[in-house]
């Protein structure tokens, strides 16, 4: 074929590549990018080698309280201090000037009277000498009395210095659980502790959440034996709402409550012929709660649920009773199983020569005091540990206000963690899966929770433990909304090794071709600028 006939032949090849590679490409790869709204990855990296410094403030009246009183108590908080760097404690001291409060009034409306400091802050008070308040001290034969809101007091400031520090590094502010908690959740902190009895008490507390579901279950094993009823009703109106009103800036709480008949504990227990009496040892009881909780169902909640269980045996294993590591009978009766609830074993009277089934009202006033008690643990309120010579002034809801802020700072940490941790993790997916789609919502998800940490840090760092709370909410609502996305799902996109079973069958039926009709106009071109130099 002569060259003027193949002319068009090669200028159309050229052509097809030309579109090919101009146009072709370019369009393919704009319609097949993936849409990756820009993260704060720099901000969230910074967040690994994040410091908290949660700033108490220590407020000190009295008749004998100086300057060097106050710097002695700040050394001895400060000394009592053993936090890893990533989170540390400050206590800021100050001296304040209080009228004379305490001449004729008792230690409880004394304590009422200075209630009115902020959440997080803490009041030392030494009584005035031959006071009605300081002989009431006398008359318990303590020398420190604390109030139900955020008060000590005490009768010699001096004397009562490090033990009042103790009361509060370790019971107060809770130095050490703080540091369990933020560990077991930080990004920032891997250290290992050491497996502590402390450490094994502090996982009976649930993970910080917004709302929890309340369940309580009565089981009636044999109906035919025992027609057990409850009003628990008006127990928790009575005896749990209040406690949980004031749990309301902290948690949501929901309540149910069903009667379950003809379920037992799934365990056979044991027969003490000398007592007449059967018991379940402390092994057994872990065996129980698989059966329980098999039989509880569940109620529709998107909140972690909490099971609280009375169970009424039949009397062919009654009365029954629970043991304790050491073999002696719980005295109430009642055992708990850490992260999931409670159940308490109820033993109604019986009789001989009863035919027919015998109702039952089950005493809820007393078992719902059980319930709470195995509540306020589930939540991580721990039975404080006094120092010596201290009396403590219980609240009528069953939960004090420095128990209250101790609960606030512990979940504020914890959600701090968590919600750092869930950034880490999703920057981590994102960097993995090259052609995961982030969305503009994403995006505004995770910059929100970036700038909540930030300003919660902040806010803890001034010692605000009301907004640096409510701003750690904020965040871990940001960022386990934004990393349990249903886009940020690993599973919905290619690996990129599978991008080649796809495209090749696509771009080699065309590519082959115009790379071939390329090569020949490349040759001919090659041959025809080679003959005039021959």
């Amino acid at each position: 074929m002569r060259s003027e006939d193949l002319a068009p032949f090669s200028l159309s090849a050229l052509v097809i590549a030309a579109v090919f590679i101009i146009a072709g490409l370019p369009v393919w790869w704009k319609t097949t990018a993936v849409y990756r709204a820009p993260l704060p990855v720099e901000e969230i990296g910074r967040l690994r080698d994040m410091k908290i410094l949660y700033t108490v403030e220590v407020q000190l009246s009295g008749p004998s309280v100086t300057l060097e009183v106050a710097k002695r108590l700040e050394d001895l908080c400060q000394n009592k201090t053993a936090l890893k760097p990533s989170l540390s404690v400050a206590y800021k001291l100050r001296i304040s000037n209080l009228p004379k409060l305490d001449g004729a009034s008792s230690l409880s409306s004394l304590d009422d009277t200075l209630s009115s400091s902020d959440a997080g802050d803490i009041r030392v008070h030494e009584l005035a000498v031959d006071s009605q308040a300081a002989n009431e001290l006398k008359s318990t034969g303590k020398d420190i009395w604390l109030g139900c809101h955020r008060t000590v007091f005490t009768t010699d400031m001096s004397a009562s210095l490090p033990r009042i520090a103790k009361l509060i590094t370790n019971l107060l502010v809770r130095e050490s659980l703080l540091r369990r908690s933020y560990q077991a959740l930080s990004v920032s902190d891997h250290t290992q502790e050491p497996r502590t009895a402390a450490n094994v008490k502090s996982m009976t507390a649930v993970q910080s959440k917004p709302g929890y579901q309340l369940s309580f279950n009565l089981l009636n094993s044999d109906p035919s034996d025992f027609l057990v009823q409850w009003d628990i009703k008006t127990s928790v109106g009575d005896a749990l709402i209040p406690f949980l009103n004031r749990l309301d800036n902290i948690s949501t709480f929901s309540i149910d409550s069903q009667i379950l008949r003809y379920i037992d504990l799934g365990v056979t227990p044991k027969y003490h012929a000398e007592n007449k009496t059967y018991y379940l040892s402390f092994k057994d009881l872990p065996h129980t709660i698989n059966t329980v909780e098999s039989r509880l169902g569940t109620f529709v909640s998107s909140n972690p649920s909490l099971e609280f269980v009375v169970y009424v045996p039949p009397p062919s294993q009654s009365p029954l009773y629970i043991k304790d590591k050491t073999g002696q009978n719980v005295a109430s009766n009642a055992y708990l199983s850490p992260r999931w609830g409670g159940i308490v074993v109820y033993n109604p009277e019986t009789a001989d020569g009863e035919e027919s089934a015998k109702a039952v009202t089950v005493p809820t006033s007393s078992i719902m005091s059980v319930f709470i008690s195995h509540l306020k643990l589930l939540l991580g309120l721990e039975k404080p540990k006094l120092p010596e010579g201290t009396f403590l002034r219980s609240h009528s809801s069953g939960i004090t206000d420095w128990e209250l802020d101790g609960l606030m700072l512990r979940r504020c940490v914890e959600n701090v963690a968590t919600a750092s941790a869930a950034l880490v993790s999703l920057t981590k997916l994102l960097e993995k899966v090259k052609n995961m789609v982030i969305a503009d919502h994403i995006q505004t998800l995770t910059a929100t929770a970036v700038e909540s940490i930030d300003k919660c840090v902040s806010e803890l760092q001034s010692g605000h433990l009301v907004q640096a709370f409510l701003l750690s909410k904020i965040a871990i609502e940001s960022a386990e909304t934004a990393f349990y996305d249903p886009s940020m799902l690993e599973l919905l996109y290619f690996p990129e090794d599978q991008k080649f079973a796809i495209y090749v069958p696509l771009f080699v039926p065309v590519g082959i071709p115009v790379l071939v009709s390329c090569y020949a106009v490349l040759q001919r071109w090659r041959k025809k600028t080679a003959k005039p130099e021959s």
